[in-house]
């Protein structure tokens, strides 16, 4: 079966990290509790044109900052993550299968040497739910700090669907395919 992957460049993103983020209710922010005691809140910007989520500790600490970047069909293309200090450690792009919209992978580069850090492969099963990623170093020397920031950064579900099991969107079927392609240099 040949699978094509379409992988968006991610250099576009350019939102400001502080742009509206103490917010904590309205239209377009979801606030979800672990049971650890962290939280994550997300935030859609009005325009449709991305998303932000903020992730906290269980005392309060901002411990990153992820950026979404979203296509035409609301289906999410890349994003960048950041530390908790907003200092810029990964870029993120996503693939989806041409024929059935599903992503199949995302992969990781270090935002200073747009070296491959980690690939994430999904899988799914015959009711087409999404399994947990597969996981594949490429780097281990990366910063024992940024470790911990290193997990999938795509949600499993849709922070803002009515369902809460409601997936994400993703691109339609028979989206021209392009090969991945690493995200470029430019801010």
């Amino acid at each position: 079966m040949f699978l094509a992957i379409i992988c968006m460049a991610i250099s576009g993103l350019t939102f400001a990290v502080d742009e509206g983020f103490n917010d904590e209710d309205g239209p377009y922010v979801r606030v979800i509790r672990h049971d650890d005691g962290s939280k994550s809140i997300f935030k859609r910007l009005p325009n449709q044109k991305g998303m932000q989520k903020r992730m906290y500790n269980s005392v309060g600490t901002l411990i990153s900052v992820t950026q979404y970047a979203t296509g035409k069909w609301g289906e999410l293309t890349g994003c960048k993550i950041y530390d908790g200090k907003k200092n810029e450690i990964y870029k993120v792009s996503y693939g989806y299968d041409k024929k059935t919209a599903k992503l199949l992978e995302e992969r990781m580069y270090d935002s200073k040497t747009n070296l491959l850090l980690r690939r994430f492969i999904y899988t799914y099963d015959d009711a087409g739910n999404r399994s947990k990623p597969i996981c594949i170093n490429i780097r281990k020397d990366v910063a024992e700090e940024y470790k911990k920031l290193m997990e999938a950064s795509m949600p499993e579900k849709d922070p803002f669907a009515d369902d809460p099991k409601q997936a994400l969107p993703t691109t339609p079927p028979g989206t021209p395919a392009q090969e991945p392609n690493k995200p470029s240099q430019n801010k």
